[in-house]
C-alpha cells in the first residue's frame, strides 16, 4: 500500500515526485511542483515503490513565527505590568474605596477675641457638596450631569480631584457656602447622585468687618505649595490665615479636624469603624484692641473723610485719600485701636470668591489692602519738632528761658514760617504751642542733621516697631516651628530718618546736606517718613517718661473653658535717655498746643480747649503737623495729630493721619477728639 499525502501539504511545499515508467520534465533550477492526480477527490495515492522528496521549511518563516510568539508574550507582560504596576495603585484606591469611607469632621476655628471678651472672629456653619470618588471611567461618564446639578464647573470638579489623589476615598469638597435652596434639592434627590456627600463646615465671621479687618486680617485658601511644603499641616481645600491676628495665630487658630474611617456594605452604608483619630478645636485668641474704640475711630475717620471730600473744588485729584488711627496704652504698650481705610470685608476671602472680585480690590487705585497704620510711610511734618525739642534742650543748644523772634522768616536762610507775619518772640513751649517754624529752623542749624538724626533713632523713629503682628507667629510664637503667615511675617517698614551717610547712598551726585535741608529736617519735613505706629510709640514714650514699649495686640491665648494658657507681657524696647525736665516742657508744651488759649493760641485749642477739660474734667498733650506737599503736584498736604490722655497721669496715647486731609487742626485733630470721648467715656465701665 503506497503512502497518502494530504493535498494541502504538497501545495504548501515544493514537492518532487517519481515513479517507474513515468518521466517528470526537466527542471533547472530545483524542484517544480507537477499536477496533482487525485484519488476521489481528496487526496494522492502512490504507487509502490514511489518516492517523495520534501524541501525543509524556510528559516525565514521560523524566525517570523518566533518574533510574533514574542511579540504577543511582550504584549501580555507589558499589560500585566500596566495593570499591576502603573495603575495598580489607582485600582486598588478603587476598589478600597468600594469598601472604606473616610469622613473628616472640621475643627472649628478658635475665635478672636477683643480685651473684655467682644467677638472680632467667629465661625457660622456652611453648608457643602464633596464628590466621592467612583473611579476614573465612572467619573468621567458623570462628569456633566454633577457639574450641572451642583453648579460646579467640570474643570473644578477635575482640578478638586487631581489635588487629593492621595486621599480618593476621602470625600472631597467641591462646593462651599452652598445656599440652602441649592442643598436641600440635592438632598431630595440624594439617590441620583450617589457620588455626592454633603455636609458643613465652619465658615469665618466678622462682626466689624471693614473696621478691624486690617488688624484682625483674613482667610485665604492654602496653595498647593503650602501643601508640599507642609503635608502634615495642610490639605487641598484647606483654609488659612494670610494677614493680621488669624495669620499671625493661625497654629493656633487652626485647630485639629477629627476624622473617622469606616467600613461600607455593597449600599454604601457603614457597618464598622475601623479607627478614629481625635481632633481638637483651635485655641481662642484674645487681644489688647477696645472693640468699642476700633468702631469709633474707624467711623470718625470715615466721616472726616466724607467731610474733606465733600468740600473738593475743581477738578484736581480727590483729598481726604485715605489715613489711619493708632491708639496705645503708654504704659505697657497694648494697642487699643488700630485703623486704616480705606479697607475691605474680611468675609468675602472667608469662602472662596470669583477672580473677579479679588482682582477689583487689588486693582483699586486707593490700595485698601495697605494698612496705612502699621505700614504706611508719611512724612511728619510737625509732629517732629518733639524730637528737635527735646535735641535741643538735651545737646544745650537753647533754654526753658531762650527768645527767638519770628518775624515770618528766618534771618540768614529766606525760608517761611507757616503763618506769614510770623508769631514774634516764643519760647520753646510756646513754639510747641503754635507750631513755629522760624524757632524749628533755627534750632535745626544749631544741632545739625546728624544730631538730629540720632535723636530721632533714640525714639524709635527708623525701624520696625516690632509689633507682634509682623513677627512670624505672634508674640507668642517664640520657638515655633512651622508655617508662618505670608503676608506680614518680617514685613513692618523701617522708614527712613535723614542723615549724610543716608544721602550719600541715596544721591551720591549731591551728598551734601545743605541748610535749607536741615532746616526742612528740623520740622518734619524733607525725607523724613515714619509710619503712624511708629509715631505712637514715639509720643507714648513722651507720656510715660521716657520708655519706648514694643506695641503688642495678641493679648492671651484661652482654651475652649475661657483658662488662659499663656499671657503677653509688656516689652520694653529702650530708653529715650532724656532728663526730667525735657520730659516736663515737651508735656508742657503739648498741654498748651491742645487746651491753651491766651496769650497764646494752640494749634488744637479750638478742637480741645478749656470745653473739654470742663466736659470730661482731664487736660489732653498734642501736637498738630502738616506735611506740606509740592504745590505742583496738585495733590493736598497731610495732617496729623498727635496726642495723650489726661495729660498728668497719661492712659491713652492717641495718632491720627488724614492723607490729602489738609492741616492737621482741622483733619486729624477732631478725629482724635472723638477717640479720647470714647475712651473717657468707657473707662469707668458702661
Amino acid at each position: 500500500m503506497g503512502l497518502v499525502i494530504d493535498d494541502q501539504y504538497l501545495l504548501a511545499h515544493a514537492v518532487v515526485i517519481s515513479s517507474p515508467g513515468v518521466r517528470l520534465p526537466a527542471t533547472r533550477t530545483g524542484p517544480r511542483r507537477i499536477p496533482i492526480v487525485r484519488e476521489n477527490g481528496a487526496a494522492l495515492r502512490l504507487p509502490p515503490g514511489g518516492r517523495v522528496l520534501l524541501r525543509k521549511p524556510s528559516p525565514h518563516r521560523l524566525y517570523i513565527m518566533l518574533l510574533c510568539v514574542a511579540g504577543a508574550l511582550a504584549f501580555l507582560v507589558g499589560r500585566l505590568a500596566l495593570l499591576q504596576l502603573v495603575r495598580g495603585e489607582t485600582y486598588a484606591a478603587e476598589a478600597l474605596a468600594n469598601i472604606v469611607r473616610e469622613d473628616e469632621r472640621p475643627a472649628p476655628r478658635g475665635r478672636i477675641l477683643d480685651r473684655d471678651g467682644a467677638l472680632l472672629a467667629g465661625s457660622r456653619v456652611g453648608l457643602t457638596v464633596a464628590l466621592r470618588y467612583p473611579g476614573e471611567q465612572r467619573l468621567t461618564e458623570r462628569l456633566k450631569a454633577l457639574a450641572a446639578a451642583t453648579g460646579v464647573p467640570a474643570p473644578d470638579i477635575l482640578e478638586a480631584v487631581n489635588l487629593n489623589r492621595d486621599r480618593l476615598f476621602a470625600p472631597v469638597v467641591i462646593a462651599r457656602d452652598v445656599d440652602p435652596a441649592t442643598y436641600t434639592r440635592l438632598a431630595e434627590r440624594a439617590s441620583e447622585y450617589p457620588e455626592l456627600v454633603l455636609g458643613w463646615e465652619p465658615v469665618r465671621v466678622y462682626p466689624l468687618g471693614p473696621a478691624a479687618a486690617h488688624v484682625v486680617g483674613y482667610l485665604g485658601q492654602v496653595q498647593p505649595a503650602d501643601v508640599e511644603r507642609h503635608p502634615d499641616t495642610y490639605r487641598p481645600g484647606d483654609v488659612r490665615g494670610m494677614t493680621g491676628v488669624e495669620g499671625a495665630c493661625d497654629w493656633l487658630l487652626r485647630g485639629q479636624p477629627e476624622t473617622v474611617v469606616y467600613q461600607v456594605d455593597a449600599a454604601g452604608t457603614a457597618v464598622a469603624v475601623l479607627r478614629v483619630e481625635k481632633g481638637r478645636p483651635g485655641l481662642d485668641v484674645r487681644l489688647t484692641l477696645d472693640a468699642h474704640l476700633q468702631q469709633v475711630a474707624y467711623d470718625a475717620l470715615g466721616e472726616t473723610l466724607e467731610r474733606l471730600r465733600a468740600r473738593q473744588e475743581g477738578d484736581g485729584p480727590p483729598p481726604a485719600a485715605g489715613g489711619a488711627v493708632v491708639a496705645l496704652d503708654p504704659t505697657t504698650g497694648a494697642v487699643l485701636a488700630l485703623v486704616s481705610r480705606p479697607s475691605f470685608d474680611p468675609a468675602l476671602f472667608a469662602v472662596p470668591q470669583p477672580d473677579e472680585v479679588v482682582d477689583a480690590l487689588r486693582s483699586d487705585p486707593r490700595n485698601p489692602f495697605l494698612d496705612r497704620a502699621t505700614a504706611g510711610l508719611y512724612t511728619p511734618g510737625s509732629t517732629f519738632k518733639l524730637i528737635t525739642a527735646a535735641a535741643a534742650l538735651e545737646e544745650g543748644v537753647t533754654t526753658e528761658e531762650e527768645v527767638v523772634f519770628d518775624g515770618g522768616m528766618h534771618p540768614l536762610v529766606p525760608k517761611r514760617c507757616w503763618l506769614r507775619g510770623g508769631h514774634g518772640p516764643v519760647t520753646l513751649t510756646e513754639a510747641l504751642a503754635v507750631s513755629c517754624n522760624v524757632y524749628f529752623y533755627e534750632m535745626g542749624l544749631r544741632l545739625g542733621v546728624e544730631r538730629l538724626a540720632s535723636y530721632a533713632r533714640r525714639f524709635g523713629l527708623g525701624e520696625p516697631t516690632g509689633l507682634d503682628l509682623f513677627r512670624p507667629h505672634g508674640s507668642l510664637g517664640a520657638g515655633r516651628s512651622g508655617p508662618a503667615p505670608p503676608g506680614r511675617a518680617g514685613g513692618e517698614p523701617a522708614g527712613t530718618v535723614p542723615d549724610k551717610a543716608w544721602k550719600a547712598a541715596v544721591f551720591p551726585d549731591d551728598s551734601t546736606f545743605w541748610p535749607a535741608e536741615v532746616m526742612d529736617a528740623a520740622i518734619g519735613e524733607g525725607f523724613h517718613t515714619y509710619t503712624p505706629l511708629q509715631m505712637a510709640v514715639a509720643v507714648a514714650a513722651i507720656a510715660n517718661g521716657g520708655t519706648r514699649w514694643r506695641p503688642y495686640v495678641i493679648d492671651a491665648v484661652l482654651d475652649a473653658e475661657g483658662r488662659e494658657l499663656v499671657r503677653s507681657e509688656p516689652e520694653a524696647a529702650g530708653r529715650l535717655g532724656l532728663s526730667g525736665s525735657t520730659l516736663a516742657l515737651l508735656k508742657e508744651g503739648m498741654v498748651d498746643a491742645a487746651m491753651r488759649v491766651s496769650p497764646v493760641r494752640g494749634t488744637a485749642a479750638g478742637v480741645f480747649g478749656p470745653s473739654f477739660e470742663r466736659r470730661w474734667g482731664v487736660t489732653v498733650a498734642g501736637k498738630t503737623g502738616t506735611h506740606e506737599r509740592d504745590p505742583a503736584s496738585g495733590l493736598a498736604d497731610d495732617g496729623w495729630f498727635v496726642c495723650f490722655a489726661p495729660a498728668e497721669s497719661p492712659e491713652i496715647v492717641v495718632v491720627v493721619i488724614v492723607e490729602q486731609g489738609g492741616s492737621g487742626s482741622r483733619a486729624a485733630a477732631p478725629v482724635a477728639r472723638a477717640v479720647l470721648e470714647a475712651w473717657l467715656a468707657g473707662r469707668d465701665g458702661p
